[in-house]
């Protein structure tokens, strides 16, 4: 059965409550057992539908907080995708299947579609069990009135919601987009309903099974400013396709329309809806909880009163009013905004209160000692002050010399590095020079060498074949020494120009033939410095390298290889203490920002660093490694670095696991408008 989607069940709470028996113990001395507090919820609709995933949300929830203990299952009948119900009798077979050895205190139905088929077959199925249901259209009499039921009708705010959304757009008519499923039918005939009755809705146009082909040729033949009341969903292809989930609905529909868009269900805000009085399915279901644990307390269902208006409120989306100039201030009172880009002080208003408060309190505070101070003891106050005052000074004065201090043994172990580096690449150049230049004569005189054996060769008679040279040739394989040998000079300059190349990037690395500041290509800096860092890089550990095209930027090659080495130094130690079986992997992504901003994302899969501590990793001496590890300082001389070219270093934390450390650094005007033409040829 294809159509019946099954969740496992979810324990809320599964141990067993052992309850002693009221008043006088038994004879026996024993303990009475509760019986268990299985509850099974029927769902009318699929979890993939939001409406549904906030009505189990809201059960789980409401659940946590009971004072029974209750295992709760939960059942989908699909009736948006299949709303004939034709596999009705299927899904209950499988349930009393399913749950013929589980004992259910109590049943619980979402929605119309699935009250319904109760109703029809609890006899059945679900004898002398008592039902809360929850998400129905309109109150019944005959809900009203069965003793086994009670629960909470959704009651959807459709005047308050039609007559707002009427008076922000000063529109006399409303577009109704509505589908044929069941619950479709129920929410337009409510519609027609209010309309009969209220003369001062205005006129309804309705538009049934939209499908997003449709959009535009059916409401683009309608005035822009008529607001839409968004209570259904599109369909996928045509009038009887497959319903489209209704955030899917509202994003389409505001992506191809230009009216403004109501609702009077939470779960489609946030997707291109204004607003409406809305009511939200979590809330609601955990009102129906509530009575549900009446129930399991030992109320009888007919004295637990069911909830005929269910809370709703009112929501807009602050970028929606901005689209069509509603002002906040004039929303209905108590309105909740989404989506709100707050100014730092609406958003902390109370703690700017409470800072200003202390601020002003400390202000008072001090002046009033001071002048307490300045009358009793004035000369022993300056005194005291000169002397702190002082003391205060040394101890910044020693704390700047030791980070000075420590930053510059950094600095020269940096260049101290550079400068081996470099004299190592200087020291290969000479014998690989030599190399490279006698290969090529070496080369040649083999040739010649050869090319002399043969005319010898070709001079020696038949007779003499089996003479000494004939013996010695045929000793040594000489044609396969003539074949060979080339072979081998070409292997040989092949090895040659790789560490000619290394070379070249060590060279490269220590920028030792030029000092300070020149036009740098940093993809080519990143490269030689991964090349310096490649035995440290374990073979299990994925390296990824995306590159964008950059322009070059003026900047010290050397201080900014110094950090790219620091900061991939970090990274390869992150990673490599993971073990194994971990995802090992470092990301390299270089490219130029719009601002004329040239950014470096190197990215670690490694444990991260908590947030708590971000802010702390450029303090000199700082550092997350063991004793003896790291003395903190790398990370420290980078950030001096980069603010000495004007650029900046800040480190991102990913949860659960996992490190990207930006590196900014600026382009010149002129360079950028350099860059910008050749792009553009």
């Amino acid at each position: 059965m294809a159509f019946i989607r099954c969740l496992s069940k979810k324990v809320v709470a599964c141990l067993p409550v052992l309850l002693l028996a009221f008043g006088a113990e038994p004879r026996g001395g024993g303990a009475t057992t509760q019986p268990p507090n299985n509850i099974l919820v029927i769902h009318s609709y699929d979890l993939d539908l939001s409406w549904t995933e906030q009505e189990k949300r809201g059960i789980e929830e409401g659940f946590q907080d009971s004072q029974h203990s209750v295992t709760v299952y939960h059942e989908f009948l699909d009736a948006k995708r299949y709303p004939d119900l034709r596999h009705h009798d299927d899904f209950l077979s499988y349930l009393q299947t399913k749950y013929q050895h589980t004992e259910l205190r109590l049943l619980m139905v979402a929605d119309d579609p699935g009250l319904n088929l109760i109703l029809e077959t609890r006899g059945q199925y679900f004898p002398d069990i008592p039902v809360v249901f929850m998400g129905i259209n309109h109150v019944q009499e005959r809900l009203l009135t069965t003793p086994w039921l009670t629960g909470v009708f959704e009651l959807h705010s459709y005047k308050e919601t039609i007559l707002e959304a009427q008076r922000q757009t000063q529109a006399d008519n409303l577009i109704v987009l509505i589908d044929s499923t069941e619950t479709g039918k129920a929410n337009l005939e409510r519609l027609r309903q209010l309309q009969a009755a209220d003369g001062t809705l205005p006129q309804l146009t309705v538009v049934k099974d939209l499908t997003p082909a449709t959009i535009t040729q059916t409401l683009g033949q309608y005035p822009s400013h008529w607001p839409i009341l968004l209570r259904g969903q599109l369909r996928s292809e045509d009038e009887n396709g497959a319903l489209i989930p209704f955030e899917d609905t509202a994003r389409l529909l505001r992506s191809q329309v230009e009216n403004p868009i109501y609702t009077v269900s939470s779960h489609e805000l946030s997707h291109g809806v204004v607003g409406g009085k809305v009511l939200e399915g979590s809330s609601h279901a955990k009102q129906a909880v509530k009575l549900a644990n009446k129930i399991l307390a030992g109320t009888p269902v007919d004295q637990v009163e069911p909830v005929v208006e269910a809370k709703n409120q009112w929501m807009f989306d602050a970028q929606e009013l901005k689209r069509f100039n509603i002002h906040p201030n004039a929303l209905p009172l108590a309105s909740t905004l989404i989506n709100q880009k707050l100014s730092f002080y609406e958003q902390y208003r109370q703690l700017t209160w409470y800072v200003f408060s202390i601020f002003v309190l400390g202000m008072v505070t001090i002046v009033v000692l001071i002048e307490a101070i300045r009358r009793q003891k004035q000369a022993e106050r300056t005194l005291e002050g000169r002397v702190a005052e002082r003391t205060n000074e040394l101890t910044n004065a020693l704390q700047e010399l030791k980070q000075t201090q420590a930053q510059l043994i950094q600095t020269e172990k940096l260049s101290s590095l550079g400068q081996l580096v470099g004299g190592i690449a200087h020291e290969f150049n000479n014998p690989l020079t030599f190399i490279s230049s006698n290969m090529q004569v070496l080369q040649e005189y083999g040739q010649d060498l050869f090319n002399l054996l043969h005319l010898y060769q070709q001079q020696i008679s038949p007779l003499n074949g089996a003479s000494a040279l004939g013996q010695q040739a045929e000793n040594i394989d000489l044609d396969y020494i003539q074949a060979d040998m080339p072979k081998i000079f070409r292997s040989v300059a092949k090895g040659t120009e790789r560490i000619e190349s290394i070379v070249r990037s060590l060279q490269s690395f220590a920028c030792s033939d030029e000092q300070g500041v020149k036009p740098t290509n940093l993809n080519d800096n990143l490269d030689n410095t991964l090349l310096i860092l490649k035995s440290r890089i374990d073979n299990d550990v994925e390296l990824v390298k995306e590159y964008g095209p950059l322009p070059l930027v003026d900047c010290d090659p050397s201080a900014i290889n110094q950090v790219f080495m620091q900061v991939l130094l970090n990274a390869i130690d992150a990673v490599n203490s993971l073990g194994d079986g971990s995802v090992k992997q470092i990301v390299i992504h270089s490219c130029l920002q719009e601002d004329d901003w040239v950014t470096i994302a190197i990215s670690d899969s490694g444990p991260g660093i908590l947030p708590s501590l971000r802010d702390k990793v450029f303090d000199p001496f700082f550092t997350t490694k063991p004793v003896g590890k790291g003395v903190g300082l790398g990370l420290s001389v980078s950030y001096q670095y980069l603010q000495q070219h004007h650029g900046h270093l800040a480190l991102q934390p990913h949860l659960p696991q996992g490190t990207t450390c930006l590196i900014q650094l600026p382009i010149t005007q002129a360079r950028s408008s350099v860059w910008a033409a050749q792009a553009s040829t």
